[in-house]
């Protein structure tokens, strides 16, 4: 999945990404910027500012990598920030992953930080059967991305052969239900109950036994769908979202990609900056008004 160099780009497809990346300056999804690499179209660098949602208010880092047949193929979308959710594979370590393998892009596994599109309702990337195929824009996938972090309802929608992170999506579930939230049943966890309990403990990788509840919890013959999930997610959720708005992850040597870099402004500076945008805005208005 990932993009090939940009002298084996054809230069129909390179058109292609130049003008979807212009479409964004006149519409993209609120909260959302992306950044085109130097030299290569077919790989972006983006940010997410989560305003408002359960992921609220972090400040996540991602890129798209566009293979060659894109729009016909989905892109790949990994994020940079550490980040526990139902859709992101986790940077770290994979959890359970037999139950992740049917979330990857055209059935590949998902990397570390791969996020999974195949909740998103995208029938011609992801459809079975004739006359499913349709272009989707960058613009819907960025907005579906978006909404996977600032909805509950886009989270509470998600099944399970569609999470890169089975453990978030079990943990989100529990917090739902927290909530007072009722979901409705996941067709292949019912399905599961049937199953030999030899599949249990022995095949799940410690990672994710610790996500469950640490070493030390007996796991037995339990499924993860049987595990205690209470307050996980609000635990792992809450580091994640301190981590990405931490002063080193933003301004220091942590901040990763540098095709996006952040400024530390004090108040004063960062009236000055909005006051100098509203001007030049407003300086551009009449002629854009005089064009129309």
């Amino acid at each position: 999945m990932s993009p090939r160099p940009l002298n084996q780009l054809s230069a129909v497809r390179k058109q292609h990404l130049l003008v979807e990346f212009s479409s964004l300056k006149y519409a993209c999804p609120q909260g959302v910027f992306v950044s085109l690499t130097p030299g290569d179209p077919a790989l972006w660098s983006g940010v997410i500012f989560v305003r408002r949602g359960p992921y609220a208010p972090s400040i996540l880092r991602f890129r798209i990598a566009f293979p060659p047949a894109y729009p016909e193929q989905p892109p790949l979308l990994t994020f940079a920030t550490d980040i526990f959710h139902p859709l992101v594979s986790p940077l770290t370590t994979y959890m359970y992953t037999g139950e992740s393998a049917a979330a990857a892009q055209e059935g590949e596994p998902l990397p570390p930080g791969g996020f999974s599109l195949r909740a998103a309702g995208f029938p011609g990337w992801f459809g079975k059967g004739e006359g499913t195929r349709g272009e989707v824009c960058i613009y819907d996938v960025l907005r579906y991305v978006r909404s996977a972090f600032d909805e509950e309802a886009v989270l509470d929608r998600v099944p399970l052969s569609a999470a890169g992170n089975p453990g978030a999506w079990h943990a989100w579930r529990s917090y739902r239900a927290g909530k007072g939230v009722v979901l409705p049943v996941d067709d292949e966890m019912e399905g599961d109950e049937g199953e030999e309990e030899a599949e249990g403990s022995a095949d799940v990788p410690e990672g994710y036994r610790r996500l469950a509840g640490g070493t030390s919890a007996p796991v037995g013959g339990k499924r993860p769908g049987e595990w205690n999930w209470d307050g996980v997610w609000e635990v792992r959720v809450k580091k994640g979202m301190e981590g990405s708005i931490a002063e080193g992850t933003l301004f220091g040597r942590e901040a990763g990609d540098d095709l996006i870099r952040f400024l530390k402004l004090d108040p004063e500076q960062c009236e000055a900056l909005k006051e100098s945008i509203k001007k030049s805005v407003e300086s551009v208005e009449p002629l854009r008004r005089e064009i129309v």
